[in-house]
């Protein structure tokens, strides 16, 4: 393992990009290489079944938290530092100078476990926007390669030396939106004040204008809220949470390409802008430009959007927010803090909807699983999108596959071989994915809170949930927007 720092993330320099000469082989070499350092970067480690969590950070009851600090140090596991979260809980950031077989956040959540002077211990659990495509499970599945729906960029199928290198196939550290032409216009309806879709996502792509405000990038999202105090930055400080930022980031880490997942949000803003133009978009950056964001950080934007809720004289009864992200847990348990978080979101009366996965399995994936959470899975044409997760606890299901929506206005990195150049962005692409069914699902459901004037909960029984809906098996209500 690479050497800890208190927060957990890597102190190894980050990889050298190659030369714009250099052969394809290099460059996707380099690719494969960068993305295994975002992950030490990130403090993110994989369990052997394949969830997802920060290397050293673990969750702990507050009031237990010297309890904890006295048992971590008999193992000669330091607490850095703890800092409060919901549920009456804590997250402890821990270091040591020893080298574990396991992540350190492992062996600590062993050891209290263990103990018997903690009552609860948990791994701070990462999530994803597409989901974690170092799994295993992805990896390993030769349909998840081989089907054109995801990897739909014509540049790509027509260029042998992506398909002679197996590098290429193996790496997932590429933003494989696909460019396109605008595809008509997007709506020029002025919102009203109800209702508000929030996106909780990578944020959204915005520009500087005169006196120093920011206002969304793109033309067809000028009306999407540009709230104040922007995050322009991702939160890397020694010792924070990791956090995403307001601006939907292009190129954190600077090395000339798109970022793996940046535009997710920019996209998905676009979405629910064309499906349910009256409504009011808010953004709130919970995920980085590589996709990534935890049980603790996420929970911390869903608290920070409630504040910025009732500071504006809002109720959450009017909101629906879209958490196009998942992930699994360690032994399939609900995620503590985005659990108690969302209860009391719903509780208030919000709607909240998310994204069921793209692993292409019935293994539940968090939040989408949680009983007060709309869970949407993704449609190819009539049936289940290839790769869509599926199960009891998909609640809803609409088109995921070639969506098109708003997105960077950008060229990015070098040609490829023979000319082609498959990331070259005029404003709008094409992706797929249980991403960009979830916000059609919370745009039909703010469409009929616009209609009906209705309060969020309602609307969601009327398109969700009411009985003598369309369902099919294993993905429910039948959402049926292009």
């Amino acid at each position: 393992m690479a050497k800890q720092e208190a927060n957990g993330y890597t102190n190894e320099p980050q990889p050298e990009p190659p030369g714009e000469s250099a052969p394809l082989e290099e460059h996707l070499r380099y690719q494969a290489n960068l993305y295994q350092w975002e992950l030490a970067h990130r403090g993110i480690a994989v369990s052997s079944d394949g969830a997802t969590h920060r290397t050293s950070q673990v969750i702990v009851p507050r009031a237990e938290v010297g309890s904890a600090t006295e048992v971590l140090a008999r193992c000669e596991i330091e607490v850095s530092r703890s800092i409060r979260v919901p549920g009456r809980r804590s997250l402890l950031f821990l270091r040591n100078g020893a080298n574990f077989d396991q992540p350190l956040a492992e062996v600590a959540v062993g050891e209290l476990r263990t103990s018997g002077s903690v009552s609860e211990a948990w791994l701070n659990h990462v999530f994803f926007a597409q989901d974690f495509q170092g799994s295993p499970a992805y990896l390993a599945n030769p349909a998840y390669f081989a089907n054109p729906a995801y990897f739909a960029n014509p540049a790509y199928f027509a260029n042998p030396a992506y398909f002679a290198n197996p590098a290429y196939f193996a790496n997932p550290n590429i933003n494989n939106a696909v460019p396109v032409t605008k595809p008509g216009e997007w709506p020029s309806t002025r919102p009203k004040d109800h209702p508000i879709v929030a996106v909780l996502d990578t944020g959204l792509a915005t520009t500087t204008v005169r006196g120093g405000r920011r206002r969304p990038a793109h033309p067809d999202l000028r009306h999407v809220t540009v709230h104040s105090r922007w995050e322009v930055v991702e939160r890397f400080r020694q010792g924070a949470v990791l956090r995403g930022a307001d601006e939907d980031l292009m190129d954190e880490n600077g090395d000339g390409l798109l970022d793996r997942q940046a535009g997710h949000g920019t996209f998905i803003a676009g979405i629910v802008r064309r499906l349910a133009p009256t409504c009011n978009v808010e953004i709130e950056g919970c995920l980085t430009s590589f996709g990534d964001g935890d049980d603790a950080s996420i929970s911390a934007s869903l608290n920070q959007f409630r504040r910025r809720l009732a500071g504006n004289g809002r109720d959450l009864s009017d909101a629906i927010i879209n958490m196009s992200l998942s992930g699994f847990t360690e032994g399939d348990q609900p995620p503590p803090l985005l659990a108690t978080v969302i209860e009391e979101f719903t509780a208030q009366g919000a709607v909240v909807v998310a994204a069921a996965g793209n692993s292409n399995t019935c293994r539940k994936a968090w939040p989408a699983a949680l009983e007060n959470v709309i869970g949407v899975g993704a449609l190819d044409c009539s049936e289940r999108a290839w790769f869509s997760n599926y199960g009891s606890w998909v609640d809803a299901c609409a088109p995921g596959i070639d969506v098109i929506s708003t997105f960077f206005d950008h060229n990015f990195g070098p040609e490829l071989a023979e000319g082609d150049d498959p990331d070259d962005y005029e404003g709008f692409a094409m992706w797929s994915g249980t991403s960009f069914a979830a916000p059609k699902v919370a745009a039909a459901i703010a469409a009929e809170m616009a209609q009906s004037k209705s309060n969020a909960t309602t609307a969601a029984d009327r398109v969700v949930h009411r009985h003598g809906l369309f369902r099919l098996p294993d993905l429910g209500t039948v959402i049926n927007l292009v």
